[in-house]
């Protein structure tokens, strides 16, 4: 009974053994950003408009997280942190930096801090991006460790597809890292003309969407008419995105390497469209800003929703672990690698967001269900429940001023408690640059 108990148990073991051997395992990885889309404006994600059908029939085959965090409301900092696995404080991009003039100063990324991509590549990968955002120039840092990194302003999310098919037919045979950028319900909102009116016709007296200036100086006096119509405009730019990575995607597969390949979707930051009396992004912590999209599919995934929340942050050291790399670096974020092949819920964690573009600095953290929002200069406090209140409409860091003390003891304490890396410095800005950021609303 003994002899045949051994045998069951190391015929057991053995099956374990060969099922877990034979799993597939990513060989490549497809990082697509798309800048400046909010979740809660995806159908996928349960808003009212079809403004992505694709995406909800990918869905279906990958994992949705239905709370993933951008580590910052504008693009430089956010993405530092998924090319690094850092938060803003320790990787220093688009940090603020004094030098007593009234220039634009900002950081690109820190030199001392390893890339994603550099990784990938000591690692045999060939890495690869498409870019369209002016602070993804190479000036900024976010080109480190890429081996092909094609930049260009403002162009059109099937132009992307286009670049990125083309890169893929010829070096898809080797194991890669690509990241996609697409740059589409960024401003202007004008979606192409098969989109355009989609979500309803252009009023004749609806202000025109060219530029940040020209509508946040005017925010007192728009009319309901012009939040819709830019609303509109907005998530008719969405609907397009949705469209080309729908034609995207199903390029990887005739290609045959979606079964083969760590795809991941997310954004570098939501949209304010009106929310909080605001418009656009980068000026604060609320969800519209904060909370973004984060889908993936990929050999050994299975199917499903997570409903942890998640930043980021997290993106590289899920590649790792997925693709099998051991990085000597202490990484800020968590692999969430256990929730896409087991479904297993992750650990309670805070996430932190920090480092806003406009106006005064603010700190955001989530321990969920709470949200506190701390701005450093004034000592104000905003704490909402998002569980109960997921548009942040009723503030109560006054009824719970001991959650809302606690969270400021945690968020300080943890910011404290960061490595910071070296701050370079600041970028200068050519004309060209300048040029570049004023036509997407950044200098005014």
């Amino acid at each position: 009974m003994r002899h045949s108990r051994t045998l069951l148990l190391g015929a057991l073991f053995l099956s374990v053994l060969i099922m877990g051997c034979g799993r597939d395992k990513p060989r490549n990885v497809v990082l697509v950003v798309v800048d400046t889309l909010r979740a809660d404006h995806l159908s996928v994600y349960g808003y009212h408009r079809s403004t992505s059908p694709r995406l909800e029939d990918w869905a279906a085959r990958g994992v949705v997280f239905d709370r993933a965090f951008a580590t910052s409301p504008w693009t430089l900092p956010t993405f530092g942190s998924v090319l690094t696995g850092l938060w803003p404080a320790q990787h220093g991009a688009g940090a603020r930096l004094q030098d007593g003039s009234k220039k634009w100063r900002r950081a690109p990324l820190s030199e001392a801090v390893t890339t994603l991509p550099e990784v990938m590549q000591q690692h045999g990968f060939t890495t690869a991006a498409i870019v369209n955002n002016t602070f993804l120039r190479e000036r900024f840092g976010a080109a480190r460790g890429f081996e092909f990194y094609d930049y260009d302003k403002g162009r059109r999310a099937g132009v992307v597809v286009d670049l990125a098919q083309g890169w893929l037919s010829e070096n898809g045979q080797d194991p890669f890292f690509l990241m996609v950028h697409m740059i589409d319900p960024h401003l202007p909102y004008f979606p192409p003309e098969d989109f355009l009116g989609k979500f309803g016709q252009v009023p004749a007296e609806a202000i025109e969407p060219r530029g940040r200036r020209k509508i946040v100086h005017r925010l007192p006096e728009l009319s309901e008419v012009d939040k819709e119509f830019l609303g509109a405009r907005y998530d008719e730019e969405v609907a397009y995105v949705d469209q080309e990575l729908g034609r995207f995607f199903r390029n990887l597969e005739v290609q045959g390497l979606w079964d083969q390949t760590l795809v991941i979707l997310t954004a570098d930051h939501g949209e304010e469209l009106f929310d909080h009396g605001g418009f656009e992004h980068g000026h604060s912590m609320f969800q519209e800003v904060l909370r973004v999209p984060l889908l993936m599919w990929g050999p050994g995934i299975a199917a499903g929703r997570v409903d942890s929340p998640v930043s980021v942050v997290d993106l590289a050291p899920t590649i790792y672990e997925a693709m099998g790399i051991e990085v000597e670096n202490e990484l800020s974020g968590v692999s969430l690698w256990d929730s896409l092949i087991a479904g297993e819920r992750n650990a309670r964690r805070e996430i932190l967001a920090q480092n806003t573009l406009w106006g005064r600095e603010h700190k955001a953290i989530i321990s969920w269900p709470y949200k506190l929002i701390f701005d450093p200069k004034s000592g104000r406090l905003q704490l909402y429940d998002l569980a109960m209140d997921s548009l942040e409409q009723q503030d109560l860091a006054e009824d719970k001023s001991v959650v809302a003390k606690e969270l400021e003891r945690l968020l300080l304490e943890r910011l404290a408690g960061l490595e910071a890396s070296p701050v370079d410095p600041a970028v200068v800005l050519s004309e060209e640059v300048e040029e570049e950021l004023r036509a997407l609303g950044y200098l005014d």
